[in-house]
């Protein structure tokens, strides 16, 4: 995130050996857009369905760790093509 210049790296003053973290203006624009989006992504759900939707993106997450292989056939209710 520093190479694309969405943090500033500060100098910490307590600790000259260690460097503080800052959103840059940049980097405050990309979240307020993602909180954008994330807005817009589950307008019309209710929060049962966010939960729900939440829970399944974090085993689809889980699912693309490397080493991990829980794979099963989907079964599809539509005819392959």
């Amino acid at each position: 995130m520093r190479e694309r210049e969405l943090l500033v790296a500060d100098p910490d003053p307590d600790d000259r050996r260690n460097m503080r973290l800052r959103p840059s203006d940049a980097g405050r624009a990309v979240h307020a857009q993602g909180h954008v989006l994330n807005t817009r992504a589950v307008e019309g759900l209710d929060a049962r369905e966010q939960a729900q939707l939440a829970d399944l993106l974090r085993r689809v997450k889980a699912n693309l760790r490397p080493g991990v292989s829980r794979a099963r056939p989907v079964e599809r209710n539509t005819p392959a093509s």
